[in-house]
């Protein structure tokens, strides 16, 4: 009993050695499930059929060397804990479980990779953070038991692997294989690190090299992240190689002091203003809007301004409504956000004697709106009480008519509403009429693939619109009944769009691409004195705020002193504009879209995510989009 309880340290450190070493090849496996998100390697600017096999060569030994830095971290761990406290028990079971979480967690990163090409940890922490998890990323039942079912049989193999390997590490020591082993790990560590450097910091690797050893930065679970982060080389500015050109881009995020207007607004609003009410749906699909799906908003539409070529300036939340409010592209985030500057239509509408009535059903602080569109704002709660987004968005359009009652013709008065029941469309909570049937009872988001049939989802989807539709309705007939059409602008749009496995490409949700499904939005405008009509130009969110501050607040400074948007009330259209997402941004011109990462890599696509020819690409515009995304940072010296 004695024998069981402690052990010799050194018999637990071989144990160790070999069990984390078994198990960096055992979750190498895991590289299957990133296959399909790598197949792109042909679409690698200067790709060659020597570039493309170093390309498969180097995803293999990254990835083994990623996780074997994992598995690394836990042996650590593990390793404190038999310095302090030899048992075989304590040794076994804390191996075990950190390996099943390990690997249960590379397991839930392949499927979430595959369906929105990117690393979710991050975000996930953040989340967590902010204590919004529930609201932000509400999982299905069957989602739920798949994750507690996979790391209990986890934990359950891996606690076998474990006992089975005491019995061979306490018999024979295995210097030689130890030796081999420590090889292998600390040699890949050294190619991989020192050829992913090399890509980031300089041209050392020819242009078809370099760009695949970027990608596959990319798709090894946060490998280019990690590195990024621990070298500290990731510099506002980084050099394409376009067109034998080195060619500069603005990185996704970066944080530099601000000249957030270039010169002070001159604004004279007349003495008789127009109310302001914005009414923004999360995660709303452009086609969601028709007389079926959103019959109320559609015979809204009916009496409006239709922009039926509107696009946001971000594929998720946070550039969504950053662009929305700002005008501005999503990578000042960061720099607003440190700087915790609100945004200039806010405070003017303040400085007019607006009364302000805003209302978020989910919570404000992920991403960090009360620090960026609210700042300026006070007695915001940082979240509504509700259980689900069905009972926040039924609160804030309660709240909204409770701000209506107190509002009277002598003081103008702005309001956001943004409803939430579509982004958490998964969530349990039912609305009270469903009638799109087939819909999914659960979302089971770990089993959605390129051959998956939408149409359950999409029917779920519409349930929740509907519902949404509904409670919007309670908001516009409130505005009728008070008779406040006639001196109130009433603009229905949303943050982003969402995608349903669209082109059968296995694209599902948000923040993953930046083609038409995400980013293509309605927008819907009800202005006093224009007559309804539908508009065929190409609009963005970045072109609501010059519209606002120009014919409402009469602002008269050229737009590109707060701005890169334009007036959508003088029929202008864009022939390019940025959108973001959460770790990189595209241009988006009238047939391609340009994807940029902060590692350096790009990609050329159609409007519908597919790949396009990588060459040709014109340099010149290039140098214009980047004056767009530093101009309203203050110079640096020099």
């Amino acid at each position: 009993m004695t024998h069981f309880k402690m052990a010799p340290r050194r018999y637990l450190f071989r144990l160790l050695t070999g069990f984390f070493f078994i198990n960096a090849l055992i979750a190498s496996l895991v590289i299957f499930g990133y296959l399909p998100t790598f197949s792109d390697l042909t679409f690698v600017s200067g790709a060659t059929t020597g570039s493309n096999i170093f390309a498969w060569i180097y995803f293999v030994l990254a990835f083994f060397a990623q996780v074997s830095l994992y598995e690394c971290g836990c042996a650590l761990i593990c390793a404190l804990a038999v310095v302090l406290f030899p048992s075989r028990t304590l040794t076994i079971g804390l191996a075990s479980l950190l390996s099943a979480a390990l690997l249960a967690s590379l397991i839930g990163d392949a499927i979430a990779f595959r369906l929105y090409h990117m690393h979710y940890a991050g975000i996930g922490w953040q989340v967590y953070q902010a204590g919004a998890f529930s609201e932000v990323l509400p999982l299905g039942y069957k989602e739920q038991v798949a994750i507690y079912v996979s790391f209990a049989v986890s934990f359950a193999l891996e606690s076998l692997l474990a006992l089975f390997l005491w019995k061979v590490f306490s018999r024979s020591a295995f210097k030689v294989a130890r030796r081999y082993a420590m090889g292998l790990v600390l040699g890949s560590w050294v190619f991989v690190y020192l050829s992913f450097g090399l890509a980031i910091a300089a041209h050392v690797w020819p242009q078809g090299f370099r760009y695949a050893i970027l990608r596959v930065g990319r798709v090894v679970p946060y490998m280019s992240e990690m590195y990024l982060d621990l070298f500290e080389i990731c510099k506002p500015i980084r050099y394409l190689a376009i067109n034998d050109q080195q060619v500069p881009v603005v990185l996704h995020d970066i944080v530099r002091p601000l000249e957030y207007p270039q010169k002070q607004l001159i604004c004279k609003p007349p003495k008789r203003k127009l109310n302001i009410v914005i009414i923004g749906i999360d995660t709303w699909r452009f086609t969601s809007m028709n007389p079926t799906v959103s019959p109320n908003i559609y015979r809204f539409s009916q009496q409006a301004m239709q922009f039926k070529n509107h696009f946001s300036g971000g594929n998720c939340t946070q550039p969504g409504l950053f662009s929305f409010f700002y005008g501005l592209p999503p990578n000042y985030w960061r720099a607003f956000l440190r700087e915790k500057k609100g945004p200039l239509l806010i405070r003017k509408l303040q400085a007019a004697g607006y009364h302000l009535g805003i209302f978020f059903s989910a919570p404000i602080n992920f991403p960090r709106f009360d620090g960026t569109l609210l700042a300026d704002v006070q007695h915001i709660p940082e979240r509504i009480t509700g259980k689900n987004s069905i009972a926040r968005d039924k609160i804030i359009t309660r709240e909204f008519l409770n701000f209506l009652q107190k509002q009277h013709s002598k003081k103008p008065f702005f309001s956001f509403l943004f409803y939430d029941t579509l982004h958490n469309y998964c969530e349990s909570a039912r609305p009270p009429h469903n009638p799109f049937q087939p819909a999914t009872k659960s979302c089971d988001r770990f089993s959605l693939n390129e051959e998956t049939d939408p149409t359950p989802y999409l029917n779920l989807y519409n349930n929740k619109m509907l519902f949404v539709d509904a409670e919007i309705e309670k908001v516009l007939r409130a505005l009728r009944e008070k008779d406040f059409l006639k001196n109130t602008i009433i603009i229905i749009t949303a943050d982003h769009g969402e995608q349903m496995n669209d082109e059968g490409m296995g694209l599902w949700g948000h923040a993953s691409a930046y083609d038409s499904y995400q980013l293509h939005v309605p927008l819907l405008i009800h202005w006093p004195g224009q007559a309804p009509q539908i508009l065929q130009e190409q609009t963005t969110h970045y072109d609501v705020v010059p519209t606002l501050l120009q014919n409402v607040l009469a602002c008269r400074n050229p737009l590109d002193e707060y701005s890169v948007g334009h007036n959508l009330l003088r029929h202008s259209n864009s022939d390019y504009f940025v959108a973001g997402s959460y770790g990189d941004y595209a241009i988006v011109m009238p047939q391609r879209v340009m994807r940029i990462y902060p590692d350096g890599d790009y990609k050329i696509l159609d409007r519908n995510g597919r790949h396009a020819s990588q060459e040709n690409v014109n340099v010149n515009f290039l140098r214009k989009v980047l004056h767009d995304l530093r101009a309203y940072f203050k110079p640096l010296p020099g």
